[in-house]
């Protein structure tokens, strides 16, 4: 009988193969935005730098 409860409980927790891709999607999409952000940075800093060495 507790198995049948554990089985009941796992299938309510399951993520459908749509919802599952939409996760994927939007998790893809955070990282994509980070790492553009990161690049903006880093290209902010090296041109601070190159105008500090070229004064």
């Amino acid at each position: 009988m507790i198995k049948k409860n554990q089985n009941n409980i796992s299938k309510e927790n399951e993520i459908s193969g749509n919802d599952l891709n939409l996760h994927f999607s939007e998790i893809c999409k955070l990282i994509r935005n980070a790492k553009e952000r990161a690049y903006h940075a880093v290209n902010f800093e090296l041109i601070d730098l190159y105008w500090q060495v070229g004064e």
